[in-house]
């Protein structure tokens, strides 16, 4: 089995690092040109003339004459940026600030005051930000352009004006006029927030989008307008973000994932409207491990004729090209043509959540109900090249538990530790079974060796004797590997409960009332003593960024547990080098894999292998005395109370074992062993 996972683990890695050669060799990241960037704010003066191609039109029917359209503010100086809601920590009226830019009338901040950004610091999660502040062209719910009359109109760096005002929405306004200075069309886009005590707990905003015929002929509008910003970047991986879509099927809502770094390597647009159940999309948006931002056109999006997705080619301050961990995606929402009659208004609703992947805001009776259906995007986030391997009723589970020992521990490491004990008490009676399968196995070297030597030449015949031999004396290589079987799908399951559990997130261990007793202040982030300014580069394009401590101790503490099991006995001094191999492999193989990864994982594995050892130490005193009573001519049956001296059968009634699990476990262990008295007894007779 270590074999077998260690190529698959150079098969993963190989394939991995094949893929970013070949990447860097056929320049398939997408190549981005340096953007204009100035530190002046730009002013709008009152009238932009945006020239057009000329219009095209098969009807025979007058239209507003839009060949030259200007652009008309009535203020050259408009505000920076306007702020609605709060971004006081722990403001009990308000969960979040929206900071407004009228550039594109667009979104450039928004601060969650009920979380921190940083587990040492104590200001507001903030995200939704540009990554140029100098250009917000692909900033969140920017208006990018509008079309009239097939005539495309770029609004991207212009400045609206600011209408109404209050601490909990604004308005802002755009009007377009001909060339002759008559009013064309009207634009108003508004932004509302709500109190926490709303359904929505305070973390859905509206926005509305109004275009209004000023003419006195009718026009045929469509709009484009950006999506939202993916969340800033939790975990040093590369795929902690995705972009999210919500479709509906059947009586729920089901999520379809891209992650971020699909969009690097394409540099087309890709249209997401209805690639999942080929069903319109619901809603669509934005997602990091712990925080969410979810655009849902309401009513129902029969206007929308396209969502697509694209990297956003936007550049860094110093006008290089960003680095994947910097890069972002933009969402591009289009709406079908409107044909406006004189005077007539066209609207486009949304309802946008900016809020956190915490279960108890998505799975509430609002956001989990079709049709937003929120809490299905707790099931997208997986990690790594096994996230696949992880059941969603496992992971369920393993959170509940979790939940469960914090409410008694007070403390989410502690609850961890709680859980090991649990899950090592159920595979207990598994685990002394391996035990007592590989010990046996130890002794059967010189037995083995007699197989080898007496069916040389017949490998069919040498297994079939082996595997006898085996079923004779109650023991096989597999039951020495079972417990860590069963064990992996909880690892990969608590992987993922880890990651995707809000409460993890800033979870000190052992920090009572503020005083660290540890040097772990997040379960959800490596367990850094020392973070470098600068990311050390390794071989094969990996980079160090910190030291931690947990990973190194686990490696320490595996090697000890590899050498405290009994392994099978060498023959020769191949087979003993390579058993050292296998335990140097299966000790550095856990802490590589897990080194940039979370520490309460890390804690579980470290906590787990540590009770191993005494696990094992138990099960080895055991089997000893066993032994030794078994010399004095004493017969031990598992799971009875008595023992007898002489070679008769016991007829005591067997032990009750606990209830549950640990009861089943124990009930199979006793019929394996009465199951194997039955064949010593043939045996003998013939």
């Amino acid at each position: 089995m270590l074999t077998a996972v260690c190529f698959a683990m150079a098969a993963v890695l190989g394939w991995q690092l094949l893929m970013q050669y070949l990447a860097v060799k056929n320049h398939w990241t997408v190549t981005t040109q340096p953007a204009q960037t100035s530190n002046q704010p730009v002013e709008t003066p009152p009238e932009q003339a945006v020239s057009a191609p000329a219009a095209t039109t098969t009807s025979a029917a007058p239209t507003a004459s839009t060949s030259a359209v200007r652009i008309a503010n009535s203020s050259t100086t408009q505000p920076a940026a306007i702020s609605i809601g709060s971004g006081v920590r722990n403001d009990p009226t308000y969960s979040m600030e929206l900071d407004l830019s009228p550039r594109g009338a667009s979104v450039v901040h928004v601060a969650l005051n009920q979380f921190k950004q940083s587990v040492d610091g104590n200001s507001a999660y903030t995200y939704e930000q540009p990554l140029d502040v100098n250009d917000v062209s692909h900033a969140a719910l920017a208006t990018d352009s509008i079309t009239l009359n097939g005539q495309s109109i770029d609004l991207s760096q212009i400045d609206w004006q600011l209408l109404v005002k209050t601490p909990s929405s604004a308005t802002f306004g755009l009007t377009l006029n001909d060339a002759a200075g008559k009013g064309l069309a009207r634009l108003e886009k508004t932004f509302a927030v709500f109190p926490q005590d709303d359904r929505r707990q305070g973390y859905e905003a509206q926005v509305n989008e109004q275009v209004i015929n000023l003419s006195s002929h009718p026009l045929t509008v469509h709009t484009m307008m950006n999506g939202v910003v993916p969340p800033t970047r939790e975990m040093e991986s590369t795929d902690d973000r995705q972009i999210l879509a919500g479709y509906p099927s059947e009586n729920s809502i089901e999520a379809g994932h891209w992650n971020l770094s699909e969009f690097f390597k394409t540099p087309t647009r890709r249209l997401i409207v209805e690639e999942k159940t080929q069903q319109p999309m619901r809603w669509f948006g934005a997602s990091s491990v712990y925080f969410l931002a979810i655009v849902r056109p309401e009513p129902a999006p029969k206007n929308l004729v396209s969502l697509q997705v694209s990297d956003a080619e936007a550049t860094t301050l110093n006008g290089q090209a960003p680095s994947d961990e910097d890069r972002q995606v933009i969402t591009t929402l289009t709406t079908a043509d409107a044909t406006l009659k004189p005077g007539t208004t066209a609207e486009l609703p949304l309802w946008v959540f900016f809020g956190p992947k915490k279960l108890s805001v998505i799975s509430s009776s609002y956001y989990s109900a079709p049709p937003l259906g929120y809490d299905s995007t707790f099931r997208t986030m997986s990690h790594g090249f096994c996230g696949f391997c992880a059941f969603q009723p496992v992971i369920t589970a393993l959170v509940d538990m979790l939940r469960g020992f914090h409410f008694i521990l007070r403390d989410w490491g502690l609850a961890i530790i709680a859980l090991v004990i649990i899950v090592r008490l159920i595979l207990h009676p598994i685990t002394r079974r391996s035990q007592v399968s590989m010990q046996k196995m130890q002794k059967m070297g010189p037995e083995m060796e007699k197989l080898r030597k007496q069916y040389k030449d017949q490998p069919e015949e040498l297994n079939k004797a082996m595997m006898q031999f085996y079923k004779e004396q109650g023991a096989g290589p597999v039951l020495g590997c079972l417990p860590m079987f069963l064990q992996t799908p909880i690892w990969i399951a608590l992987w993922e409960a880890l990651q995707n559990t809000f409460e993890l997130r800033h979870a000190p261990f052992l920090h009572p009332f503020g005083i660290p007793l540890t040097w772990i202040n997040d379960l959800s982030k490596p367990d850094s003593i020392y973070a470098f300014a600068h990311p050390i580069p390794l071989l094969f394009g990996w980079h160090l960024h910190s030291i931690n401590l947990l990973p190194i101790l686990m490696g320490v503490v595996m090697y000890a547990q590899q050498k405290f099991m009994p392994r099978p006995a060498t023959i020769n001094p191949d087979q003993a080098s390579q058993q050292k191999m296998m335990i140097v492999m299966s000790t550095l193989m856990f802490p590589l894999m897990l080194y940039t990864g979370p520490s309460g994982l890390n804690l579980y594995i470290f906590t787990s292998s540590a009770v191993g050892i005494w696990e094992y130490k138990i099960i080895r005193d055991h089997m000893r005395k066993r032994e030794e009573a078994e010399k004095e001519g004493k017969i031990i049956v598992e799971g009875t109370r008595k023992m007898r001296k002489g070679g008769g059968e016991i007829a005591s009634k067997p032990e009750t074992p606990a209830r549950g699990l640990g009861a089943w476990f124990a009930k199979m262990q006793v019929m394996a062993e009465e199951a194997k008295r039955e064949q010593e007894k043939k045996n003998k007779k013939r």
